[in-house]
């Protein structure tokens, strides 16, 4: 999974200046990789801190004394260092108990870096939300931001020229932040934040959510909860919700909001409403020639989210597996998730999970009296090649926005040539099941040439079919090459299988 931040430190600074910092971050909606986190019991820890730091986009590096003491730390400062060496940008250094003189003589590689030192006052950090805006402004600045944005203004222009209720309530809020934008910091952010409260209140309508008794606070809980937003989303209303906070609080707290947290906000809300624009009010909601296939490898945790959206428009509640089932399906085994995206919106168009299972829950489900919603990873494999496995063809969805376009032919040729790179890897398919209780996953099925074994207790139809010996009827290139590839294999294993 994709974080903003990896943290690297030395486990003696972890309670001065580390785990404030992380709590600081968290509440702005930044995700981060933390060893605390992260890192589980049984884990590799090599592995897991190398995995961390290629995952992620920056990495915090709280330079110490006791940080050019430890191994693991100069392992994960080589790793960022060799990043910045390719030319991406990459560290974020912070000095804690050390001077900028004795750095240049220790790492003369960061000697020119900018950074941020920490102040300490009876055992806590004074300076921590000045570092922390200072983070938050690299993450909004770089991809978090694109350049291809329309600007404040003609968002501004196309709301008010809008014949939708939803854009022109916009407009009017927009409006109202700009007249007051020049002589009144905190309330130009007040006014911010109830720009972000509206978008919310939209999104949760469009996705069939009942928002009459959710509050502005529960607004981003449900859209969390329920994966309308993407990680960078989140972070952008979380940056504006905070800010917000503090310009209403002045009388009680210390923090006061400056011309650069009021340019912070206004990058934010910028993304946050081109996001909008793009995703829930485009003239065309689909661009139908711009879908692109996700691979296994490429789907991220937003798209997981993403497609449990779409399932909600498509399946009965109880016949949909929780975002953190389906999570831990994809930490388990990485290889089960594709998917079809709209490359205009960013939007997933469908997706397709496949989970390799253990046989005694091939037969239950080829039974039809095993609900799947929440499969133990004990009965998922992981994929260890060369090795014969059985397939459970677990969720095919078209989001409703997509049924017309080409994302069905796409996602479905996409799955014969996943299915044939897993040959050329070693993975050998034996056989195949699948549930299928929508029109799209009973016409995948005949698509696939799978027959019908039976009928599921919640009325569905149980389809199944073998790859050994092959039974697909699928008159593209790579199905036929993955047919021969099968009869070869059937001949060279018909014995012992």
């Amino acid at each position: 999974m994709e974080h903003q931040l990896f943290i690297s430190h030395a486990s003696e600074d972890k309670k001065i200046i580390v785990e404030p910092l992380i709590a600081k971050l968290s509440e702005h909606g930044v995700s981060i990789w933390y060893d605390n986190f992260n890192i589980e019991l049984g884990d590799s820890i090599e592995n897991t801190i190398k995995s961390g730091l290629k995952n992620s986009n920056y990495g915090v590096v709280v330079l110490s004394p006791d940080f050019f003491k430890k191994s693991w730390t100069q392992k994960e400062l080589n790793e960022l260092l060799q990043k910045e060496r390719l030319g991406k940008k990459s560290i974020l250094p912070i000095l804690y108990n050390i001077e900028p003189d004795s750095l240049k003589k220790l790492l003369p590689e960061l000697s020119d870096k900018a950074y941020e030192k920490v102040e300490v006052c009876n055992g806590k950090v004074v300076n921590l939300d000045h570092i922390v805006r200072k983070i938050i402004r690299v993450l909004l600045n770089s991809r978090y931001i694109s350049n291809d944005d329309m600007s404040l203004i003609e968002i501004l222009e196309k709301c008010n020229s809008s014949e939708s209720n939803s854009l022109r309530s916009i407009g009017t809020l927009l409006d109202r932040y700009y007249n007051i934008l020049s002589s009144d910091i905190d309330m130009a952010i007040v006014r911010a934040n109830m720009l972000v409260e509206c978008i919310l209140k939209d999104v949760c309508k469009r996705n069939f959510t009942n928002i009459a008794s959710l509050n502005s606070d529960s607004l981003l809980d449900i859209c969390l909860l329920k994966g309308f937003l993407g990680s960078n989303i989140e972070t952008h209303c979380k940056v504006i919700k905070n800010f917000a906070e503090i310009a209403l609080c002045m009388d009680k707290c210390t923090e006061v909001v400056s011309n650069e947290d009021l340019n912070t906000c206004q990058a934010s809300l910028k993304a946050l409403l081109n996001w909008y624009m793009k995703t829930y009010n485009r003239n065309s909601l689909v661009c139908k020639n711009e879908l692109s296939v996700v691979w296994p490898e490429d789907f991220t945790e937003d798209d997981i989210k993403q497609s449990y959206v779409i399932e909600t428009k498509l399946f009965d509640p109880n016949l949909i597996s929780p975002i953190e089932i389906a999570l831990k399906w994809a930490e388990h085994n990485p290889y089960t998730n594709l998917g079809v995206r709209d490359t205009v919106t960013g939007r997933l168009a469908g997706f397709f999970c496949t989970l390799p299972i253990t046989d005694n829950l091939f037969k239950e489900i080829a039974s039809g009296n095993y609900i799947d919603t929440h499969i133990p990873t004990d009965d998922i494999r992981k994929y260890d090649p060369p090795d014969f496995y059985k397939l459970y063809l677990c969720s095919f969805c078209i989001d409703p926005d997509y049924q017309n376009t080409k994302a069905f032919k796409l996602l479905s040729n996409a799955f014969i040539d996943m299915l044939l790179k897993f040959a050329d890897d070693g993975i050998y398919i034996s056989e195949m099941v699948a549930d299928a209780i929508t029109e799209k996953g009973e016409r995948l099925c005949t698509h696939l040439d799978m027959k019908v074994i039976n009928t599921s207790t919640h009325g569905s139809k149980i389809y199944r079919t073998t790859l050994l010996p092959p039974s697909l009827r699928i008159m593209n290139e790579n199905a036929v090459r993955l047919e021969k590839f099968y009869l070869e294999l059937y001949s060279k294993y018909r014995d012992v299988l």
